[in-house]
């Protein structure tokens, strides 16, 4: 029960919804970002630059999924254009500033869009 408590606590305190489906350990399904999810892209994109060694002049966040852990792993998916997005695993801890883990940049099919 102290668990689930400190857990909760946790939860609000990063601001993610308490009454979600997140089970400890387990992934979240993807959500569309929030502002709380903004601020933490935004904050790690001069680190997210630099490991791709790429300047994005469009950075949009689009979605994520999360992980309860000793604190909380997130997975987000941001648009940088080009027909590309970034791959991106951030770990925060509880009283902590995000860190990234990982980002990969993916490319999107071309599209040929024709209209009649």
């Amino acid at each position: 029960m102290r668990c689930s408590i400190l857990c909760g606590l946790l939860l609000l305190f990063l601001g993610l919804d308490v009454c979600s489906s997140a089970i400890l350990g387990g992934w979240s399904g993807w959500k569309d970002v929030g502002q709380n999810e903004v601020d933490i892209c935004m904050k790690i994109k001069p680190e997210v630059e630099g490991m791709t060694n790429k300047k994005f002049p469009v950075y949009e966040p689009l979605n994520y999924r999360t992980q309860i852990v000793n604190g909380v792993n997130y997975e987000f998916k941001v648009f940088v254009g080009r027909n590309q997005y970034a791959e991106l695993k951030v770990y925060h801890k509880a009283y902590g500033q995000p860190e990234l883990q990982k980002a990969v940049l993916v490319s999107l099919p071309d599209v040929d869009m024709q209209i009649p």
